[in-house]
């Protein structure tokens, strides 16, 4: 008999309420157990939430490192008419790091939240890797 499936994180499989595919192209699952679990009794703000943490791993405005663990990226976005100034970041946590950012890799989402203004639920945040572009603005003519 095949022992269950182990997750990046090293939880056992138990299904998910998300799996879809990160700015880098690798596959990144929401787990029932995390959302259930962790997500939404500690950040009350994501309850119902759900779509708004798979818009932010597939379209971030900005990715940083962690600064506390080698193997996770955090996905911000905003403008997501969230509480807490419209942002919303997501932990994920990958099997290999460099090939996460190759694209070749698996994720599980370990943790998301709308940081607050007063430093709240701020995260471990490191480098930023990734800033989407802003549009530029056209000069009008006179």
């Amino acid at each position: 008999m095949d022992s269950p499936k182990k997750t990046p994180t090293g939880g056992t499989y138990t299904g998910c309420i998300i799996s879809t595919t990160d700015f880098y192209g690798n596959v990144v699952e929401l787990s029932k157990a995390t959302w259930e679990t962790h997500i939404t009794p500690f950040h009350k703000e994501m309850a119902g939430r759900i779509v708004p943490v798979k818009i932010t791993i597939e379209k971030p405005s900005l990715i940083i490192r962690s600064s506390s663990f080698n193997n996770r990226l955090i996905f911000q976005a905003s403008n997501l008419l969230l509480p807490r100034q419209n942002l919303v970041r997501v932990v994920v946590q990958y099997e290999d790091i460099v090939k996460a950012l190759a694209g070749n890799s698996v994720g599980d989402v370990v943790t998301a939240f709308a940081p607050g203004p007063d430093k709240e639920f701020q995260g471990n945040l490191g480098d930023i890797i990734y800033q989407k572009p802003r549009p530029s603005r056209k000069k009008r003519k006179r």
